[in-house]
């Protein structure tokens, strides 16, 4: 990116460090982003799985509670 005239090297620099600081920026970006996304699908897995464990222990107490009912012994 070395221009031919010689004024032009402190443009050439501050383009350079234009470039840099973008490049962070986008890489920080990125990385908060991946880290935010993992960590709402952690909550939402382990919302999901309270929710289905309360499911299911319903489900078996209406089976213990419906299988004493049923039983004709």
């Amino acid at each position: 990116m070395f221009s031919a005239k010689s004024g032009f090297l402190l443009s050439d620099a501050l383009i350079a460090v234009l470039i840099t600081a973008l490049t962070g920026s986008l890489i920080t970006a990125a990385v908060t982003l991946t880290l935010q996304s993992q960590k709402a699908v952690h909550t939402a897995v382990m919302e999901m799985e309270d929710h289905y464990e309360a499911g299911f222990m319903n489900v078996k107490g209406c089976e213990l509670a419906c299988g004493d009912e049923a039983d004709p012994s």
